[in-house]
């Protein structure tokens, strides 16, 4: 492709278009980057937040035991 004269390769507007399209890669690499470490934090609280409601589960699920043996001991007492 022969270009016309005294015009060079770079005129035809790729060197700014280029300079563009590697800064928006940049600037999106950089937002992903910021979404994985968003999302892994979120990730811990989530398992914080099982291991929470596994020991409220748990505690919740003991008291009607602990109850019901109490009165089945207080019962057979008598």
């Amino acid at each position: 492709m022969n270009m016309p004269e005294g015009k060079s390769p770079s005129d035809n507007g790729w060197d700014e278009w280029g300079k563009h399209v590697l800064w928006e890669l940049k600037r999106l690499s950089d937002c992903y980057c910021g979404l994985q470490d968003t999302v892994n934090g979120m990730k811990n609280e989530l398992s914080v937040l099982k291991v929470q409601a596994g020991i409220w589960g748990a505690l919740a699920g003991a008291i009607p035991a602990a109850l019901a043996v109490l009165y089945i001991l207080l019962k057979e007492g008598r």
